[in-house]
């Protein structure tokens, strides 16, 4: 029978809502019955269509939903406003149930890009899956996929996707989710090595080659993503062509792998991979996976790769929609070899006594194992290139802690310059025009700019003197790259006023010669390496008038505009000057507050003695005693370095600030007046402990712990200021910049002199 006028809280305690179907349904349930109306909710298949047409039914049918109606929150009641028959109007009820504690179990583990699909099926707005199956006539709803892909996912459920796929077999290709994933890249995600076997077994080649995502990723794409070397394995058992398939953006699985710095990965993928289709003449794979074995630093493949195909070093390919070669990559490596490298004495100690062999080529005749980790599969792809076992020193040192990084840095450093060797020798054989097409020129100057002293040496070695008399589009050579970029290794050597007339006689499209360089502001790149803006300013100075002293003929030359060196330097550095001042007059000001202080202190000190004086000589008590002479001397020297002090920092703070200042002027007194303040500080610690052990006399652990209290200030004061004084120290008492010392780039220079001699014979014969 029908229920009258009745509200909700009849019916059910509370209105549906999001978290309370159960009780919901049994209270919902429980009133149908009792109010005999369940049986239009559990309609059978033998009522008849003349029953449900009756008055009868169609009152009872009307109940039920109005009952369902009043009973659901609003966001609730939206899904079965449109609804006209009472049992599908449970059934929605109860599927959307469904969905909800499927969605609990989903999203454990699940990305957010993942969870944000799937609420998009919960919610209604992706439309249900008929049509996105190419070719095929029968449908699978939205309820029917959220089933398969939790199945997927969950330990007992993957019958339930066996046997869907059975029943509508283009399932296996077609794809799921909004961003359009085919089930077989969802069950590689999963990680299941026995469900992808599974899968595969009911799929053709040319199926596993079509099925792709959004992307255009295959299954073995996806397995490259999650550096996964046994379902990759299995995927190339079945079909050996999906190595060479492209996603998208153009990169087959062993590029992908490489991209996502998977060592392992990609070794493992190149071994399987055609060496054909990295050839320069079938696209650009080859040259995308130079550039990111070089970028990741897996210099092993990069080397067999240009052992094979010398001409991918000059091969271009596409990275964010921007044109690049490898040759081009590598210059902007110089942490990819020893001049790029910054090692602390001890390391470069230990680096030194490190033995590392030639580079050997990668043998493909040994497979890396998949399904088992020392069982091989076959018998014919793959052999790893193991580093040649070290004896004596070297391999003591790879025992002690951080060592085996030093040595895999030293391995890196050995394969890359073999590496540049390779494609040095290449080089050679190119013509002026071929250097310009290739971007070996441009890739020559990144690399002075980036320090690189292996790339030189190796376009010294191969007699590549086409590009070492080369010039950018501004008509600057080498020289006047390192001058501008502040490449100092490339003059720390002996020999180099030898090649003076290389940098007097040059001159660039403004007719800026090497002075002007050196005058202008250097890149950020190097002043951030500096600290404050004064030293950066000394660093600068220092930088001008060593190269002035070098080539003083440059001195008085003007450039287009008109402007001598000095002007380009005064008019460049104007606001660095600024800036250094300012720098140098706070610094003062808080260190001369410090010092006052000081001062002030030990000079009351100095007058009331420890113990007192004797009343009837006037002299101190404890005047025999050692440690009073010690609080007298310690107080004095205490004293007289705080004034000292003082009067460096009053000194900076009245000073003119000219260019030629922060040469020298400002940073000396800046050392005397920090270290006189260290002395002072700890002399003033000193006087203290010597003061208290004299009254205390015996009372030794307290005069312990007074002493080691005591010394924290002075600790203090060191670690926070002792950078700042060893870069002081170092740039204004160091041996300057055009250090004369051996370096490599000696001999370096040597022969880039002798080979310029003799292209210039030969162009004066020619």
């Amino acid at each position: 029978m029908a229920a009258g006028n009745i509200t909700s809280n009849v019916i059910v305690p509370q209105v549906l809502a999001e978290s309370n179907y159960e009780e919901w349904s049994m209270c919902m349930k429980n009133y149908l019955i009792a109010h005999d109306l369940w049986d239009v909710v559990e309609e059978s298949s033998n009522v008849n269509t003349a029953d449900k047409v009756a008055a009868g039914w169609r009152k009872k049918n009307a109940a039920v939903l109005h009952a369902f109606q009043i009973s659901c929150a609003p966001v609730i009641f939206a899904h079965i406003k449109g609804v006209n028959s009472a049992k599908d109007a449970w059934g929605k009820l109860a599927e959307r149930y469904e969905l909800k504690q499927k969605w609990q179990l989903l999203r454990k583990g699940r990305s957010s890009e993942e969870l944000a699909d799937i609420i998009q099926w919960f919610q209604g707005t992706t439309p249900d899956f008929q049509g996105t199956i190419p070719g095929a006539s029968d449908c699978i709803d939205r309820c029917t996929v959220i089933n398969m892909y939790m199945s997927i996912f969950s330990e007992n459920g993957w019958s339930a996707v066996m046997e869907l796929i059975e029943n509508h077999p283009a399932a296996k290709t077609a794809r799921f989710l909004r961003k359009g994933f085919p089930i077989l890249n969802i069950v590689v995600l999963s990680g299941n090595l026995t469900r992808v076997e599974q899968l595969i077994e009911r799929m053709s080649k040319k199926e596993l080659e079509t099925t792709t995502d959004h992307e255009g990723n295959t299954a073995l794409a996806i397995a490259a993503i999650l550096a996964s070397t046994k379902i990759a394995g299995c995927l190339i058992r079945k079909n050996r062509n999906l190595v060479t398939i492209p996603d998208n953006n153009g990169m087959i699985p062993v590029v992908k792998a490489s991209y996502y710095r998977y060592d392992e990965m990609t070794m493992f993928l190149y071994l399987k991979t055609p060496i054909e289709s990295l050839d320069p003449a079938n696209g650009g794979y080859g040259s995308l996976l130079l550039h990111f074995c070089i970028l990741n630093k897996m210099t092993d493949i990069a080397w067999d790769l240009l052992d094979h195909y010398p001409r991918l070093a000059f091969t271009k390919f596409k990275v964010n929609n921007q044109e690049s070669t490898p040759i081009m990559t590598l210059s902007a490596q110089p942490s990819l070899f020893r001049s790029g490298s910054e090692l602390s004495i001890l390391q470069r100690w230990i680096y030194s006594r490190i033995k590392v062999g030639r580079t050997a080529a990668i043998c493909r005749n040994y497979d890396v194992p998949i399904e088992q980790d020392d069982v091989p599969i076959e018998q014919d792809d793959v052999k790893i290139q193991v580093p040649r076992k070290q004896h004596g020193l070297s391999a003591i040192l790879q025992k002690l802690p951080g060592m085996k990084h030093l040595y895999e840095q030293k391995l890196i450093h050995k394969r890359a310059e073999e590496t540049l060797h390779r494609i040095s020798s290449e080089l050679s054989k190119l013509n002026a025009r071929q250097l310009v097409e290739s971007g070996a020129i441009p890739a020559f100057f990144q690399a002075v700019q980036h320090g690189i002293m292996e790339f030189l040496g190796a376009v010294v070695v191969e007699s590549c003197l086409d590009l070492l008399s080369s010039a950018d589009e501004n008509s600057r050579d080498m020289f006047m790259h390192a001058i501008e970029y502040r490449v100092e290794k490339f003059f720390h050597n002996e020999d180099f006023s030898k090649n003076r007339i290389f940098l007097i006689a040059y001159r660039d499209k403004d007719n800026n010669n090497v002075l002007h360089m050196a005058a202008k502001l250097a890149p950020d790149s190097f002043l951030t390496r500096i600290s404050g803006p004064a030293l950066k300013m000394q660093r600068e100075l220092q930088w001008f008038k060593e190269l002035e002293t070098l080539v003083p003929e440059c001195k008085e030359f003007v450039n287009q505009n008109g402007e001598t060196p000095q002007q380009v330097f005064s008019r460049d550095h104007k606001q660095l000057a600024k800036e250094g001042e300012e720098w140098m007059k706070q610094t003062a000001q808080s260190y001369t507050v410090v010092g006052a202080l000081i001062i002030t202190i030990m000079f009351a000190a100095g007058f009331t003695v420890p113990g007192g004086n004797n009343q009837d000589t006037g002299l101190p008590i404890f005047l025999r005693k050692r440690l009073f002479m010690v609080f007298i001397l310690s107080d004095a020297i205490s004293l007289f370095s705080a004034c000292t002090s003082v009067l460096m920092f009053l000194g900076i703070l009245t000073s003119r600030y000219a260019e030629e200042d922060f040469l020298e002027s400002l940073p000396t007194k800046l050392i005397i007046g920090i270290c006189t303040l260290l002395i002072s500080i700890t002399a003033m610690m000193v006087a203290f402990c010597a003061a208290v052990s004299t009254m205390l006399r015996g009372q030794w652990w307290v005069i312990v712990l007074l002493v080691l209290f005591a010394s924290i200030p002075v600790i203090v004061f060191l670690l926070l200021q002792s950078r700042l004084l060893i870069e002081i120290l170092h740039s204004t008492c160091g041996s300057g910049i055009f250090i004369r010392k051996r370096f490599f780039i000696t001999k370096l220079t040597i022969s880039i002199r002798e080979k310029m001699k003799k292209f210039a014979r030969k162009n004066d014969v020619e």
